[in-house]
């Protein structure tokens, strides 16, 4: 039987990253078997048992907390605006997403850089540079930059190990995409955004728009949310029905985005998904978004033929070829307007 011929997602599935890195031969293969099914029909997946503790999870969110309860006169001294690189903070409705402002505030940060020379043949080298890091002595106490950079680290090494994962459902190597994920390289790059969206209800009643983000598809390749315990996220079917990915206790969300599917050759699927925060309580989130080298060039990959033969979906064009870096300095421009 092929996977498109199998009933449409009506929860997410649940990994368990042990089973990866397992000794057992026969139980890895059986994880890279289920986690190929997973990114061709769902695009969206929890990962358990990842490597990052519970301590340093919980800590992220209380940062993030911490953060955006600045005073707003702290948080502008940091504007995205201010940056060159897109790193930064972002105020209600700052940020579109379809041509509609998004109903959250979010701050940028990225691997701590020094800025790159920008030429015609590289805009993209404008993404790279020093974060802006807030100045309040307040996070200073709670070790806020120490941890954040802490946490990306962490984030760049379960990034590669999943990658590694998907590597194999293609039919390559465990270390196929290695050179083009390299946290030492000359043009690496990665992006961290702490996210707060407003409560949906005061007292039971409608106090703002329901769509903190409205449906859409990540743009990059690969996203690692954290989310607290609130809840809010649904991701899309393709019957047109919305799932919800409720928190789950020291997991993580992981899914595939546009560019992972380009270089799948389709085979992949950058799931729509949106955020609607319907409680009183305000919601936070962190999603990390590992990304390849700016230089990278993304066009199809030669999968084997077993797997092109399952698919419903067009393959893509083989004359794409998109070079990652000057993508993402697109998707800024139109983010952030």
């Amino acid at each position: 039987m092929s996977f498109d011929s199998s009933p449409d997602f009506s929860a997410i599935p649940l990994f368990d990253m042990q089973q990866f890195v397992s000794h057992d031969l026969a139980v890895r293969d059986q994880f890279v078997t289920r986690l190929r099914d997973v990114c061709h029909h769902v695009g969206f997946f929890y990962i358990k048992n990842h490597g990052i503790s519970s301590q340093l999870l919980g800590k992220i969110l209380v940062l993030t907390a911490a953060f955006f309860n600045l005073s707003q006169e702290e948080k502008d001294a940091i504007r995205i605006s201010l940056s060159p690189h897109y790193r930064g903070y972002g105020r209600l409705g700052a940020e579109t997403t379809e041509g509609k402002a998004d109903y959250k505030e979010s701050y940028d940060l990225g691997l701590e850089q020094r800025a790159r020379p920008v030429s015609a043949e590289q805009p993209y080298r404008i993404l790279q540079g020093p974060n802006q890091w807030p100045a309040s002595t307040l996070l200073a106490k709670l070790h806020w930059q120490e941890t954040v950079l802490e946490y990306i680290a962490a984030m760049q090494v379960l990034g590669q190990q999943l990658m590694r994962a998907i590597s194999l459902t293609l039919g390559f190597s465990a270390d196929y995409f290695v050179n083009q994920f390299c946290a030492n390289a000359e043009d690496s790059y990665a992006i961290l955004r702490l996210l707060r969206y407003p409560p949906g209800r005061v007292n039971g009643k409608h106090q703002a728009p329901e769509l903190g983000v409205g449906p859409h598809v990540d743009f990059g390749c690969l996203v690692m949310l954290l989310q607290d315990q609130v809840g809010g996220l649904q991701v899309q079917n393709c019957s047109g029905q919305w799932i919800d990915a409720p928190p789950i206790k020291d997991t993580l969300v992981i899914n595939i985005g546009h560019m992972l599917q380009i270089w799948s050759n389709n085979y992949f699927l950058a799931t729509p998904h949106r955020v609607i925060n319907v409680s009183e309580k305000i919601r936070h989130s962190v999603p990390f978004f590992f990304e390849p080298n700016l230089s990278t060039v993304v066009s199809p990959l030669n999968i084997p033929s077993p797997l092109l033969m399952q698919m419903n979906r067009p393959h893509v064009d083989p004359q794409t070829q998109v070079v990652y870096g000057k993508h993402m300095l697109k998707i800024y421009h139109r983010s952030f307007q």
